[in-house]
């Protein structure tokens, strides 16, 4: 399904499109407008949505595998997605944010109820969560980005994520403090990733953050 300018129902609002009403295909919806569409209800597909601009839907957003958008994403319910959600500008959901892969924004993420990402959860910057935050299987209340020298650092209430490695707090200190522990960090590396040359890198870094 396209979304366009001669999209049945869609008004000029303000500045925006507007639609009343929920929008729903079994199949992709692609939303070719340039302005922000506003949905007076649920946007829903079984398989992707993807938009130029801005989302916003009083209802839900959800779909089966992904969600882009080139400006915001907005949801007074939930946002949902099989496989990512990723927006240039920010995450928004007046309920839960829960996707089977990544969660990705330019600028902020927050939401009311939980945020969930089977991978990784990337904000460039705030990420506020009413309820928990889950990111790789680990579950926290809390979730911060530092810039690493290689990598961005993840670090939840009891663990750290650098690159594709997400270990305890307890479990990093001890490979710092180890005297075996370059070796050790060396064998987190592999053809496609330095991962444990960054956490050696940033070891003192990384210590300070243990203690967050």
């Amino acid at each position: 399904m396209i979304i366009d300018k001669n999209y049945p129902g869609l008004k000029i609002v303000y500045k925006k499109y507007y639609f009343d009403g929920d929008i729903v295909c079994k199949e992709d919806i692609k939303i070719d407008l340039n302005l922000h569409l506003f949905i007076n209800g649920s946007i829903i597909a079984g398989r992707s949505i993807s938009a130029d601009g801005a989302i916003s839907a009083d209802g839900a957003i959800s779909a089966g595998g992904t969600i882009s958008a080139g400006g915001t994403i907005e949801a007074g319910r939930r946002i949902e997605s099989g496989i990512l959600i990723r927006a240039e500008g920010s995450i928004r959901a007046g309920g839960w944010i829960i996707s089977g892969g990544l969660i990705s924004a330019g600028i902020s993420i927050k939401a009311r109820g939980s945020i969930e990402a089977e991978g990784t959860i990337m904000a460039g910057g705030l990420i506020k969560s009413g309820g928990l935050i889950r990111m790789s299987g680990v579950t926290s209340t809390s979730l911060r980005i530092v810039v690493g020298a290689i990598y961005p650092i993840w670090v939840m209430d009891t663990h750290i994520k650098i690159g594709c490695h997400i270990k305890s707090k307890s479990e990093w200190l001890e490979i710092i403090s180890s005297p075996n522990g370059k070796d050790i960090a060396n064998t987190l590396d592999s053809d496609r990733t330095t991962c444990g040359t960054e956490m050696w890198q940033e070891r003192a870094l990384i210590a300070a953050l243990c203690s967050y």
